[in-house]
């Protein structure tokens, strides 16, 4: 079998273009991210992304691959890693991998919202609504910049100070970085002062287009003023929405508002995800998830898949591959 593994790098042009053509579900930006290999075949265009952790090969999100060669792609992956688990993957992949054996499970919501009818007033989402005027009033605004402002890395690193973060979590959410990635959107929060803050949203592409936009990073130093983060992104996507872009994903909230879906699933690994999702001693789920609803936003469900046999390690490497442990 002629296949090919590459590891990701600073200058992954390659890739780059690879998801423009391929990237439209949700995380195709973040494979762009170090530390992941690209499996690749002459057989089929795009590659896969993985990292490998306890004997599996852990996949971030759906192949980036023409949908037409999906299952060559596929058959020839399982082949040489037979014990695999997809990370994040839409209903529709979730659809395709279960009919191959793969135990599914329903991992979270993402919240996608729809810029161009997206309003925030005292009749709905009158939180936010609450923030955008007191931090108007009090001088706060919100402007533009590019990934490579040093600003940014000088907020994620006194952000990152202020919460006693040894590591990022990586993987599902991409880590910071001030390089020139391109399409990345980014915002500060300022006022006459200073800068207190920052989001950046990643591209999703269709056929070499930017079709829609994914939150990735949220930065709010420890001075900023209450309210902050929902200003700052409030703010964003409205300039985003007076730039033409349709629709913005404010991400995943994990293991939140789970539901129980006809697809054949490990009883062990649902009582271990069932486990997980009752305590924050990892990630605070419930917390994020409830804050994410008063955005309104559609909630669309997103999967996990692994094959056989099930064991702790399955859910092992998938705490270990996003840094959470």
């Amino acid at each position: 079998m002629s296949l090919r593994i590459t590891y990701s790098c600073s200058n992954n042009t390659r890739e780059r273009e690879e998801i423009k053509q391929f990237g439209s579900t949700s995380l195709s930006y973040a494979s762009l991210q170090g530390g992941l290999y690209y499996f690749r075949h002459p057989d089929f265009d795009g590659f896969i992304a993985f990292k490998m952790e306890s004997s599996f090969a852990v996949v971030l999100g759906s192949p980036h691959v023409p949908v037409k060669q999906w299952d060559l792609a596929y058959a020839l992956f399982r082949k040489a890693y037979p014990r695999h688990i997809f990370c994040q993957i839409p209903y529709a992949v979730a659809q395709w991998l279960a009919p191959k054996g793969l135990s599914i499970h329903h991992l979270g919501m993402t919240h996608i919202l729809d810029c161009e009818n997206f309003q925030i007033s005292w009749k709905i989402r009158k939180d936010i609504k609450r923030w955008l005027s007191a931090l108007e009033r009090d001088g706060y605004s919100v402007v533009p910049t590019t990934s490579t402002d040093p600003i940014l890395q000088r907020l994620n690193n006194q952000w990152q100070q202020s919460h006693s973060i040894r590591r990022e979590y990586s993987f599902l959410s991409r880590p910071f970085t001030s390089d020139d990635d391109q399409d990345v959107q980014a915002f500060l929060l300022k006022n006459e002062e200073g800068f207190y803050g920052f989001v950046t949203f990643d591209p999703l592409y269709l056929d070499g287009k930017i079709l829609s936009y994914e939150l990735q990073h949220q930065r709010v130093v420890k001075d900023a003023p209450k309210g902050a983060a929902d200003f700052l992104i409030a703010k964003a996507i409205v300039l985003l929405r007076d730039n033409d872009v349709k629709e913005v994903s404010l991400g995943l909230s994990p293991l939140y508002n789970r539901r129980k879906y006809a697809f054949k699933s490990s009883r062990f690994i649902e009582f271990i995800i069932n486990l997980l999702s009752s305590t924050d001693l990892f990630y605070p789920y419930r917390g994020l998830g409830q804050h994410k609803d008063q955005w309104k936003a559609q909630q669309h469900p997103v999967f996990l898949a692994i094959t056989h046999p099930f064991d702790v390690r399955c859910v092992w490497s998938i705490l270990r591959v996003n840094n959470l442990i």
